[in-house]
C-alpha cells in the first residue's frame, strides 16, 4: 500500500484488533502525518459493515471537534477511493507512549492509576476513545509543557 487517500504512506506506527496505523506524507501541506485506518474481519455482513464505517466517522467527527494541548489535531477523514478505505488523517505526535516509558522503568511524572480517557473530560464528553488504554496516551514537547493541574 503506497498511498490512502492523498496521503503518502511511510511506515506502519501501530495495529490493533480493528485497524492499522500508519506514518504518512501529505503532499499537499508537506507534514508528516498519522492517518487511522480501520479493517473489518471477512464474511462480516453488509448491514455490520455499515454500522462499522458510520461509527468510525462519528469517531472523526468527534475527534475534530475537540481542541485541547494534550489531544492531536484531526486534519481529514474521508474514504480512500481506490479501495474504499476509511480514514483519519490526524497530527502526528513525535515521542513515547505511556505505556513505552513505563515498560522501560521511566516512572518520572506517572500517571494516576485509571483509564487514561477520565485525564481529557473533553475527549469523554465527545465519545471518545472507544478503546482506551494506556499505550495510546503519549508524552511530547507541547503537551510536556502543560502543568498536571491544566491537562
Amino acid at each position: 500500500m503506497s498511498s490512502i487517500g492523498r496521503y503518502e504512506i511511510e511506515r506502519e506506527l501501530g495495529r490493533g484488533a480493528m485497524g492499522v496505523v500508519y506514518l504518512a506524507r501529505d503532499p499537499r501541506l508537506h507534514r508528516q502525518v498519522a492517518v487511522k485506518t480501520y479493517s473489518l474481519p471477512d464474511g462480516i455482513s453488509e448491514e455490520l459493515a455499515k454500522e462499522f464505517h458510520e461509527r468510525f466517522l462519528r469517531e472523526a467527527r468527534a475527534a475534530a471537534s475537540l481542541s485541547h494541548p494534550g489531544i492531536v489535531t484531526v486534519y481529514d477523514a474521508g474514504d480512500d477511493p481506490g479501495r474504499g478505505i476509511p480514514y483519519i488523517a490526524m497530527e502526528f505526535v513525535q515521542g513515547q507512549s505511556l505505556k513505552q516509558r513505563l515498560e522501560k522503568g521511566d516512572r518520572r511524572r506517572s500517571p494516576a492509576p485509571g483509564p487514561p480517557v477520565r485525564h481529557h473530560p473533553s475527549g469523554h464528553q465527545a465519545g471518545q476513545h472507544f478503546d482506551p488504554r494506556w499505550g495510546r496516551c503519549g508524552e511530547n514537547r507541547r503537551f510536556r509543557r502543560r502543568p498536571p493541574q491544566d491537562v
